[in-house]
């Protein structure tokens, strides 16, 4: 139109118009998408793709109005806007209405210089220039000239008719591949190394370079039903965290293979380790949180695209490989070809299956240790930091609730971390918002238990601190919150015990039922079968009715009960639990029936061998029957409790009397070594940062 405007027919302009305005809608309402947040679009799909849809239909309606027999045109699902090069030429039509013959060529007129379209271009010196418009941000890779016009609900994408399918080939160059990937000949990939990974979906991948930029090439030299398979996945897949394909080998390529643009990868584990020796706690826990939140949602995404039942899903992602790229983002590569010949099933979510994954590159396979052992090796302020962070993990990352539920959760604590604006120390939650997120969820109940203590030493409330190189034992107490009415946690008491004996050449066990007594003294019934040994063990503990509540006491009041002791809030240890556990025997001397025949007394005479009545034996069978009667069992009662001064009693009533020493009949019983154990909890230094 350059030089032609003025004297132009008025329906030309017209038309022209109303292009531009169809054009420019579109322009606009794709740069508002790609302002959102890619998981905010995901949710909006059905909206977007209805859009879509209208803008496909304004558009054919406005080239159609410059008399065009039926000109092609669509917008693809990424957001890419393209003329179909099967129809006439826009610009050939525009030169139809002057009656001018010759080359034309289309620029377009400066009406509004932040939507300039592109100006076309040749796809070939033997053929007419295709008029491709720019595309809009929200375009994740570039889209191609058969970019389909209809989709499925399953994001099975469709091909247009073969007719003009066929005629769109004809026009295209061997190297441009369908739904917008390009097919590359294997001369102009240029290897530049071999890559380190050797296993996993990346196993043998080579670094490469195309077209002056980096990528890694992955080949297939097995049986190419591999090669199509990955292929045709990653054309589905537009998701950050799945490998992100940019083409693949054309059919004069003997070995096929893909083109990745992930080229800088490693294992999670030694991110997780390099974190954790340079970074502080909280980037530790924020990192692991975004790691789980991304790969749920990308699973979820990939459930849809593709069409998978939950089983399946959750097989593809515990068989996955997961590496990170060189921006820290989690990439999800696609498990073995024999998955889609499974048949699973299980009995948890695709929740407790990402959950696994991620406790499994934490150092100790995510077992939280003590937050100080002085018997181990290595630097006191990395263990610390790998104690608490396997805390956190276990009870912020859930296995129960539903998966949507959960990404919904996940994002709102998370917030949007997509924000260019923001710092990244701005984009992270402070470990004292994390903590209080996982026990406002009634998940943080994690304690430390070191090994035995002295019984009778400490008791639930107390507060103290463990001097440098010092074990649990040698505990300073300032304090018991208790006592000093400083908290009001309700604590509970507990008593459980067990019943033992050998028979048979086996171990026998069962559980012992108590009943309180006044003075908390626990009454114990014990049967003891005639002629048997039976072990007993016998725990008695207090501690606090919720460590939800106690964890937050300590978030919450460490600071001011750390500085009027002088001390720093890091190093208090709370005792949550503590209680004693002791061993009893009992011996039932009573000697069986089978057991009198082989005693002395009887001689060695067998019960099968005694003397018949004519025989003069009648006495003889007479006294083996009687004493093949049945013996009943005895019952013993056992009376203990958590108190120190409190010593337990064996007696044959269930009347206990304190002080009054054992009566017990045809049996011995032993009162055995008494040891304690108790639980803590301890806070990290990042708790008390904002």
């Amino acid at each position: 139109m350059e030089g032609r405007w003025e004297d132009a027919p008025q329906a030309l302009l017209n038309n022209i118009s109303r292009l531009e305005r169809t054009l420019e809608s579109i322009h606009v309402t794709m740069l508002a998408e790609a302002e959102h947040k890619w998981h905010n679009r995901l949710l909006r799909k059905s909206t977007i793709e209805e859009s879509i849809i209208a803008f496909n239909a304004e558009l054919d309606d406005a080239t159609r109005a410059f008399q065009v027999s039926r000109p092609t045109s669509s917008i693809s699902k990424r957001g890419c806007c393209c003329v179909d090069i099967t129809a006439i030429k826009v610009a050939t039509l525009i030169s139809i209405h002057y009656a001018v013959a010759g080359e034309s060529r289309v620029v377009h007129r400066d009406i509004n210089p932040s939507h300039r379209f592109a100006e076309s271009s040749s796809m070939s010196e033997a053929s007419d220039a295709s008029l491709e418009l720019v595309s809009s941000p929200i375009s994740i890779r570039s889209t191609s000239l058969d970019s389909p016009r209809s989709y499925s609900d399953g994001y099975v994408l469709v091909s247009e008719p073969q007719s003009l399918e066929a005629s769109i080939s004809s026009a295209v160059p061997t190297a441009c591949g369908h739904r917008g990937f390009r097919r590359y000949h294997r001369s102009e990939v240029h290897l530049k190394g071999r890559s380190k990974i050797k296993s996993g979906w990346w196993s043998g991948s080579n670094k490469a370079q195309v077209d002056g930029r980096n990528v890694l090439i992955k080949h297939y030299d097995g049986p190419a039903k591999s090669w199509i398979r990955d292929v045709k996945i990653l054309q589905n897949l537009y998701h950050p965290n799945f490998p992100q394909m940019i083409g693949y080998s054309d059919d004069e390529t003997p070995t096929p293979f893909i083109l990745l643009a992930n080229v800088q990868l490693r294992l999670p584990e030694a991110l997780v380790l390099d974190t954790i020796q340079r970074a502080d706690l909280r980037t530790c826990v924020n990192m692991i949180l975004r790691f789980y939140r991304d790969t749920l949602d990308a699973a979820l995404y990939m459930q849809r695209q593709l069409n998978l039942s939950d089983q399946k899903l959750q097989d593809y992602v515990e068989n996955a490989s997961y590496r990170i790229d060189a921006e820290n983002t989690l990439v999800m590569g696609l498990p073995p070809p024999e998955i889609d010949r499974w048949v699973s099933w299980r009995n948890y979510g695709l929740p407790h299956s990402i959950r696994q994954i991620y406790l499994k590159i934490l150092p100790n396979s995510g077992y939280a240790q003590q937050p100080q052992n002085p018997g181990d090796q290595g630097d006191l302020t990395v263990q610390r930091k790998v104690a608490h962070l396997a805390v956190l993990a276990r009870a912020l990352l859930s296995d129960l609730e539903e998966p949507r539920t959960l990404s919904d959760r996940l994002n709102l604590l998370l917030g949007d971390d997509e924000d260019e604006e923001l710092e990244v120390d701005q984009c992270l939650l402070s470990l004292r918002q994390i903590r209080m997120a996982a026990i406002s969820a009634n998940r943080h109940d994690h304690v430390w238990r070191p090994n035995t203590v002295p019984a009778y030493k400490f008791r639930v409330g107390d507060l103290g601190w463990i001097p440098a190189g010092r074990i649990f034992d040698e505990m300073t107490i300032i304090c018991n919150v208790l006592d000093a009415k400083t908290a009001a946690l309700e604590i509970k008491q507990t008593a459980i015990g067990w019943q033992g004996s050998w028979e048979g050449g086996f171990r026998t066990k069962q559980d012992l039922e108590p009943f309180l007594l006044p003075n908390d003294v626990h009454g114990w019934p014990v049967i003891v079968p005639a002629g048997t040994k039976q072990d007993l063990q016998v725990l008695h503990d207090e501690s606090f009715t919720s460590l939800n509540d106690a964890w937050q006491f300590l978030l919450e009041h460490g600071k001011s009960l750390a500085d009027a002791h002088k001390l720093k809030a890091e190093d208090l240890v709370l005792v949550t639990k503590a209680g004693t556990d002791q061993i009893f025997a009992v011996h039932d001397h009573r000697i069986l029936p089978f057991q009198r025949f082989a005693h002395p007394a009887f001689g060695h005479q067998r019960p099968g061998f005694a003397q018949s009545p004519h025989l003069g034996g009648g006495h003889q069978v007479m006294h083996h029957q009687i004493h093949n009667r049945p013996q009943l069992p005895s019952i013993l009662y056992l009376f203990s409790s958590l108190r120190e001064g409190h010593v337990p009693v064996w007696s044959d009533s269930p009347m206990y009397k304190p002080g009054t020493e054992p009566q017990l009949i045809r049996c011995t019983a032993s009162i055995g070594w008494v040891h304690g154990y108790v639980s803590y909890i301890q806070l990290h230094e990042d708790d008390f940062k904002e």
